[in-house]
């Protein structure tokens, strides 16, 4: 999952004049095995109702880019001292990496209603038949990570503040995203010979939810973050789009399946807000938020 924010520098430190901006961008690339459990059931022919929930423990790495991006303009004052550096139009001034891990799980409820079917004709083994249904349901994803083995790779101190490039001990940082709202799919299924079976739904949500929290506990004390949690926070409005692709064989009530998955959430732009010690609240510009989860799943069903 990444995020990126942004805060535009004042055009009187600009020279010539032009818009720049300085930010971070952080990179929380996560891996891990999902255990989805699903549960489908139909009160009348045409209609049917789905709830799924899954949960996975994760690791990965964490990177953090603050950078510049000075699209028009050639030279940046810099606050501490008024001294003039020229600059290119995107480059890192710092960054730092970590380990992470912790805890995802998503969920969601849809409503399937038949909108299509063909059935195999009688006594016709080597046919094919086809359904179609559309949906209309929620979905809710959580990850839940925590910064761990935190070191600083670059510090150039043109324009932040200069910092020993290396370990940082005593970071503890835990962070949480939500995406969460409705959506709407389609459901197609195909039954082959032999008692295969390929089937593919898509959802898409307009109105995805998206909410972050945070705690750095090595930020905390007068002139820097509050200590209670979270001390920042990132919220925006954003879209969603889920896709998959599968192959089943059934014998009798037993269905076992194989495809691929995956999960794209992507936010508008937002804010993000700091909490600081003194208990004002600074706000910026949160740019994105996304979310990109997904691979290859095996299961096996029983139907009645």
């Amino acid at each position: 999952m990444d995020t990126r924010y942004q805060i535009a520098i004042p055009p009187e430190l600009v020279n010539p004049r032009g818009e720049v901006w300085y930010g971070d961008t952080q990179e929380r690339g996560v891996r891990g095995l999902m255990a989805v459990f699903c549960a489908e059931f139909s009160p009348v022919r045409f209609l049917s109702l789905e709830a799924q929930f899954g949960r996975s423990s994760t690791h990965g790495d964490y990177q953090l880019h603050s950078w510049i991006h000075a699209p028009d303009a050639a030279t940046l004052i810099k606050y501490s001292n008024g001294a003039t550096w020229s600059h290119p139009d995107h480059e890192d001034d710092a960054a730092a990496e970590g380990a992470q891990a912790g805890r995802s799980d998503w969920g969601a409820a849809n409503l399937y209603l038949r909108v299509l079917g063909s059935p195999r004709p009688p006594g016709d083994d080597e046919g094919l038949s086809h359904s179609l249904d559309i949906a209309l349901g929620v979905e809710r994803y959580r990850a839940s990570t925590r910064i761990t083995d935190y070191r600083r790779t670059l510090s150039t101190g043109r324009f932040y503040p200069q910092q020993p490039v290396g370990p940082v001990p005593g970071v503890d940082s835990p962070y949480e995203a939500v995406w969460q709202g409705a959506h709407l799919g389609l459901r197609e299924e195909v039954r082959g010979p032999y008692a295969l079976i390929f089937d593919g739904t898509v959802f898409w949500s307009p109105a995805m939810e998206y909410q972050g929290k945070g705690f750095w506990n090595t930020a905390v004390g007068p002139g820097m973050l509050r200590a209670q949690s979270p001390n920042y926070m990132d919220s925006a409005h954003g879209t969603a789009i889920h896709f998959q692709l599968g192959l089943a064989w059934e014998w009798s009530i037993l269905r076992l399946e194989a495809g691929y998955q995956r999960f794209y959430f992507y936010s508008r732009t937002g804010t993000e807000e700091y909490y600081n010690y003194d208990g004002s609240v600074d706000n910026t510009q949160l740019n994105f938020a996304t979310a990109d989860l997904g691979g290859i799943y095996t299961g096996v069903s029983i139907r009645f």
